[in-house]
């Protein structure tokens, strides 16, 4: 708290991953470590960091990510990322302890967190308040830059002492 005025939470979760999806994501990044090989396996990466349209509509700028995944610039510390993220514990509970202004940030076609998880944050945190993209996933500045710039912007000059 000492260090933060406010603070924003884009496109993430307070809990801890829900075992199905933890065992699967935790068997994709150990069989890939960080580095996949296979067109399935970034294909399916891929469904979870973009919204479906997105993926239809706008491959010239899906494709870069596409070659980081199977050329990261750092294969061990992506690995080590995803498994922190995989295996993270909640902190749901101390969400309401929470005392500085808070923008969260959600898109409904995220399916890597759901747009659920951020509007459990909002309601957990006090006074915080929730902006949802539609038709946006899990990377949304790349999907809507200027909505989450836009969003981004009003709020911390709304919270600039």
């Amino acid at each position: 708290p000492g260090r933060l005025r406010a603070m924003a939470l884009l496109n993430t979760s307070a809990e801890a991953e829900a075992e199905g999806t933890r065992d699967m994501f935790d068997y994709v990044n150990e069989s890939s470590r960080g580095k996949p090989s296979d067109k399935a396996t970034v294909d399916f990466v891929l469904g979870l960091m973009f919204s479906a349209g997105f993926l239809e509509t706008e491959s010239e700028r899906v494709e870069p990510y596409r070659s980081l995944l199977f050329e990261p610039p750092d294969a061990e510390g992506t690995y080590r990322a995803a498994r922190a993220v995989i295996w993270r514990e909640s902190v749901l509970e101390q969400l309401r302890n929470v005392d500085m202004p808070t923008r969260v940030i959600t898109g409904h076609g995220d399916t890597a967190v759901p747009s659920s998880f951020g509007r459990t944050i909002a309601d957990a945190v006090p006074g915080s308040r929730l902006r949802e993209l539609d038709d946006c996933g899990h990377l949304s500045p790349e999907e809507r830059p200027v909505e989450v710039a836009q969003a981004l912007t009003s709020f911390f000059e709304e919270v600039r002492p």
